[in-house]
């Protein structure tokens, strides 16, 4: 049986982008200080903060939305069985793939294309279950990142988008 949390290595696989712009914005007022030494460090500083505001922010509430989503949340998966056990705010909820009425996959252009991510964001996607007997689930990139659904592509409704939140259930 597989099992799924949200764990350190979820955090950093779909934060990577965030970690790597946001330790650029934070040290580039150094290191442009420190090449150009006849600059003003107050230019460079303003440009680390405008950078800071327009890429890392939004991606730490992103991540942030997707933490408070999934927080506590455990996926099995058994093959054997052929069967998902989710657990939510401690509410089990076992099915099949059958039961799967359909699953609407929230994913940026770039990401759903396969390409390279421009922003920090790009990173993170979630899809939302829908099951036969109308519970709905919510899976983020944080609990499974790179999550496969072993249905058919006829149930999967695809939405491409710049900025993906989830709903908190």
């Amino acid at each position: 049986m597989e099992t799924y949390r949200m764990n350190f290595l979820s955090h950093i696989k779909s934060g990577r982008l965030t970690i790597l712009v946001g330790m650029i914005c934070f040290f580039m007022p150094n290191i442009l200080s420190w090449i150009y030494p006849e600059q003003q460090y107050k230019d460079s500083l303003i440009v680390s903060i405008v950078l800071y505001v327009l890429f890392v922010l939004p991606a730490i509430i992103l991540h942030l939305n997707y933490y408070l989503v999934n927080t506590g949340d455990i996926l099995k998966f058994s093959r054997k069985l052929n069967e998902f056990t989710f657990v939510h705010k401690g509410q089990i909820t076992k099915f099949n793939p059958n039961e799967i009425d359909h699953v609407v996959w929230s994913v940026s252009f770039n990401e759903f294309e396969n390409r390279v991510g421009i922003v920090p964001w790009e990173g993170y996607n979630h899809h939302i279950i829908y099951l036969t007997n109308g519970k709905v689930i919510t899976i983020t990139s944080l609990l499974i990142p790179g999550f496969i659904l072993p249905i058919g592509k006829e149930k999967i409704i695809v939405k491409q988008n710049f900025y993906r939140l989830a709903k908190i259930r």
